[in-house]
């Protein structure tokens, strides 16, 4: 088991002994604490005495004022037995599965964002016409190498992301071998990725793409010598049946997806955005605090409809944890600046 799901399953099992046991034996509370009971029961015996002697119904744990705005509940008689002295842990329900469910995954995603990194894909190379034409676009953080066939046809794409300004340069001039890389802007990337995302996601086969050599650094290399590695800790924090969702991936190429293809390839999509500021990292002239990178708003948005048009429960988690519960602010343009700008609920 790795570090990170180590950490969040410790944490889970330890916050449910603590409950099972303050609900077995309740806690004796401190003398401060019995003061103050002391005084909340004396408090609540006159306030349901002032409701006896004006003949309302008697309320122990409300004023007449509060009662009288909450007539669906039926008030309680005055008694002046003493409440039973229980923990603060008793007092409160079990967490039901689904939180549970959720503070596992943020857990883990807290653990496996600080310390671990995405790998770095490598350019595959295949073709699925070996007399196709390919056309290399680029823009900011993401390589598109797309293959072309008769008649200007879509065949395959392959994208590929950037992680810093070095590495995208010694990138592009690796692909110059193939053909020569034209730069298009923001709307025409996304609009390319687009189309890459309507081509069906099984006419590759990632068994079959195979790289052709190792790095000397124990990473993977290619004919074009890009450097890919995979780390085991990226294990945790990715949303069962995918490969894409969560915190790094655990896809070995482009064309990797889990069992959950069209979720999966939401996630994909939003994870090579051309426009994003990492975690704690400045561009754009704007710095990002967080422990998590921050899309431009086109991705967000691109990423919010595409899980909903999924439909999948696990789709739903993902998109209640990122645009509801870590509400991750996205990039967006005013008075010609970059600014952050919160996104909508899911």
């Amino acid at each position: 088991m790795s570090p990170a799901r180590d950490c969040g399953f410790r944490f889970l099992i330890r916050f449910s002994r603590v409950q099972q046991r303050a609900r077995r034996a309740p806690r004796t509370p401190s003398p401060a604490r019995k003061v103050r009971l002391r005084s909340r029961d004396l408090t609540n015996r006159h306030r349901c005495w002032m409701s006896c002697s004006r003949q309302q119904p008697c309320t122990r744990t409300h004023s007449v004022r509060t009662h009288l705005a909450r007539t669906r509940r039926p008030p309680r008689e005055c008694t002046d037995k003493p409440r039973p002295e229980m923990s603060s842990f008793a007092r409160r329900p079990a967490a039901p599965p689904l939180v549970r469910l959720l503070l596992l995954l943020l857990l883990q995603v807290f653990c496996a964002v600080r310390a671990v990194k995405s790998p770095t894909k490598s350019y595959t190379g295949y073709k699925v016409n070996p007399s196709s034409l390919r056309m290399i676009y680029y823009h900011d953080q993401t390589i598109a190498v797309v293959e072309i066939g008769e008649g200007k046809s879509l065949l395959n794409c392959e994208l590929i992301e950037i992680y810093n300004d070095e590495e995208g340069k010694v990138m592009l001039k690796n692909l110059t071998r193939i053909n020569k890389p034209l730069p298009i802007n923001l709307s025409q990337m996304m609009n390319l990725i687009s189309q890459c995302d309507l081509l069906d996601p099984h006419q590759v086969n990632p068994e079959e793409i195979k790289l052709r050599s190792i790095g000397s650094s124990g990473g993977e290399t290619d004919s074009n010598g890009i450097q890919t590695t995979t780390s085991n800790s990226l294990y945790s924090g990715i949303l069962p049946g995918t490969k894409w969702c969560g915190s790094g991936d655990l896809a070995t190429s482009y064309f990797d997806l889990g069992p959950e293809v069209k979720l999966d390839m939401c996630c994909r999509t939003h994870d090579l955005c051309p426009s994003k500021v990492r975690s704690y990292a400045t561009r754009y002239n704007v710095t990002n605090n967080s422990m998590y990178t921050k899309s431009h708003c086109i991705c967000d948005k691109t990423f919010f409809n595409c899980l909903k048009k999924a439909n999948h429960p696990t789709g739903d988690l993902m998109g209640s944890i990122y645009f509801n519960i870590l509400r991750v602010p996205c990039l967006d343009e005013k008075d010609g600046k970059t600014v952050f700008k919160l996104p909508p609920q899911y």
